[in-house]
C-alpha cells in the first residue's frame, strides 16, 4: 500500500495535526475519504484542520490551512491498516465521505476508531439491493418495497416472475450499482429464460410512471425532508437525463406522504445521522422504494436544493459530524424553482464542441458545463458516464425551469465524427 501525502509540507501538516490533538490546543481534524473540488472548498469554510485521503481514481484536491493529504486505496484490505496506524494517530473527529466508493470505508474507519456514524452493515444494507428489500420485509415494511427475487439464473427468475400477478414487466439490474448502469426492463418471462448466471442481479417488479428523489438529513434518527426532485430519463433506457426541484407533479398532500414513507424506510435500514438520497415511485396512492443511499444525491441535485431551500446538503454533511450543526431550511426560497438537464452526443470522436450562452427570459443560467473536448470519444448512451455535458438553470416555476434547461441542453453542441 502507498501511502504519501502532499509535497513539499505533507509530513511536516501531518506532525502539526498530531501535535495539536495531542496537545490538547484543538481537536483532531476531519477525515475526508474521496473529496472533488467542491467538497475541498466546503471543508475549507469550516475553520478547522482536515486530512485528505484520495483514492487511485480521485485528484489531488486543493486546500489551504491545517490540511494533510494522503493517498491509499480505501477499497483495499489494507485500508485498514492505515487506519490502525496513520489515521488512529490522529484521533479525527469524524470520518466522512459524500462519494459513494468511499462510504463503506469511511463507516469502517469510524467503528474502528469509536467514532459515531453510520454503521458498515447499514451501508451494505443499502448498497446491495436484495439485503435493502429484505431488511424492510424483515423489519415490517414490505409496503415500501415492490415484489423481489434473487434468482441464481435466468431459468429460476422466468419461474419466479410468473408466479406474480399481471403485468410481467420486471427490471433487471445488478444487486449493487450505480449511475443505471445494467438496467434492464424485461417485458417478458421468456426473455428472462435466455439469461445464464445471475447471482449478481435482482429481479423486481416494474412501476411504471414518474420516479422521483427525496432529499433527507437525519440528526440522531430524526429526518428533515429538505427537498424532492422530478427525474426525466431518457426514452430507450434508465439513463437520467434531468431533476427539477420542486417535484411539479406532486401535492403537498403527496409531499406529506412521502415524508412520512421516507422516514419509516430510513427508520427500517438503521440510517439515524447525515444525508440521504432515496429514490422512489408512487403506485396506487403509496410510495414504492427504487433504492436509497446514505449520501447526499449526485447528479448535482444538492445544487438544486441549494438554489431552493438554501439548505446546502454537502456543508451539512460534512459540518455536521464535527459539532457545526444543521442550517435551518430558508423561509423564503432563493428561487422558486431549478433544474439540471444533460446534454447527449452522438457517438464518436469529439470534433468540436459549443456551449449555449443565453437563455429566455425570466430564466437564469447558474451554470454550463461540457464533459468533453476535441479527441475525446463519446460513446453510446447506456449509462449517466456517457453524458456529454449539463446546465443548470433557476426560473419561475419546475415546469419553466425545466424546459428552460432542456432546450439549453440541446443547444450543448457537441460534433463527433467515426472512429478511424
Amino acid at each position: 500500500m502507498v501511502v504519501s501525502a502532499v509535497r513539499p509540507m505533507s509530513a511536516e501538516k501531518h506532525k502539526r495535526l498530531q501535535e495539536m490533538t495531542n496537545s490538547g490546543a484543538a481537536e483532531g481534524p476531519l477525515v475526508i475519504l474521496g473529496a472533488n473540488a467542491r467538497v475541498a472548498g466546503a471543508a475549507g469554510r469550516l475553520g478547522c484542520p482536515v486530512a485528505y485521503v484520495q483514492g487511485p481514481d480521485d485528484s489531488r484536491v486543493e486546500s489551504a490551512g491545517d490540511t494533510a493529504q494522503y493517498f491509499v486505496d480505501y477499497a483495499s484490505p489494507e485500508f485498514l491498516d492505515f487506519v490502525g496506524t496513520t489515521l488512529a494517530q490522529l484521533k479525527p473527529r469524524a470520518v466522512v465521505a459524500l462519494s459513494e466508493a468511499g462510504l463503506w470505508p469511511a463507516a469502517l474507519a469510524n467503528e474502528l476508531l469509536g467514532l459515531p456514524g453510520t454503521s458498515p452493515e447499514t451501508v451494505v444494507t443499502l448498497c446491495d439491493k436484495v439485503l435493502m428489500r429484505s431488511t424492510l420485509v424483515r423489519n415490517g415494511a414490505s409496503d415500501l418495497s415492490v415484489r423481489f427475487a434473487e434468482p441464481s439464473d435466468g431459468r429460476q427468475a422466468a419461474e419466479l416472475v410468473s408466479s406474480w400477478p399481471a403485468p410481467l414487466e420486471v427490471i433487471l439490474k445488478p444487486r449493487s450499482g450505480t449511475g443505471s448502469r445494467g438496467v434492464e426492463l424485461i417485458r417478458s418471462p421468456a426473455q428472462l429464460e435466455q439469461r445464464g448466471d445471475l447471482t449478481a442481479a435482482i429481479v423486481e417488479e416494474y412501476i411504471p410512471g414518474q420516479e422521483y428523489s427525496a432529499e433527507t438529513f437525519s440528526v440522531d434518527g430524526s429526518h428533515r425532508l429538505v427537498a424532492v426532485a422530478e427525474k426525466r430519463v431518457a426514452p430507450d433506457s434508465f439513463v437520467e437525463l434531468g431533476h427539477v426541484v420542486p417535484a411539479p407533479s406532486l401535492s403537498d398532500q403527496d409531499i406529506a406522504m412521502v415524508e412520512a414513507a421516507v422516514s419509516r424506510f430510513l427508520d427500517a435500514v438503521d440510517l439515524r445521522d447525515g444525508a440521504a438520497h432515496t429514490e422512489f415511485k408512487i403506485d396506487n396512492g403509496s410510495v414504492k422504494i427504487i433504492e436509497s443511499h446514505n449520501r447526499m444525491a449526485g447528479d448535482d441535485i444538492s445544487v438544486l436544493v441549494r438554489l431552493v431551500t438554501g439548505f446546502d446538503l454537502m456543508q451539512a454533511s460534512i459540518g455536521w459530524p464535527v459539532g457545526q450543526g444543521v442550517p435551518p431550511l430558508l423561509p423564503t426560497p432563493v428561487a422558486e424553482a431549478a433544474a439540471i438537464a444533460f446534454a447527449v452526443a452522438p457517438p464518436g470522436l469529439v470534433k468540436s464542441v459549443t456551449l449555449p450562452t443565453e437563455a429566455a427570459p425570466g430564466i437564469r443560467i447558474e451554470e454550463v458545463a461540457g464533459y468533453v473536448g476535441p479527441g475525446d470519444l463519446v460513446r453510446a448512451l447506456t449509462s449517466s458516464s456517457d453524458r456529454a455535458g449539463h446546465v443548470i438553470v433557476t426560473g419561475p416555476s419546475a415546469e419553466s425551469a425545466m424546459a428552460a434547461a432542456e432546450q439549453l441542453a440541446a443547444q450543448i453542441d457537441v460534433q463527433t465524427m467515426p472512429v478511424p
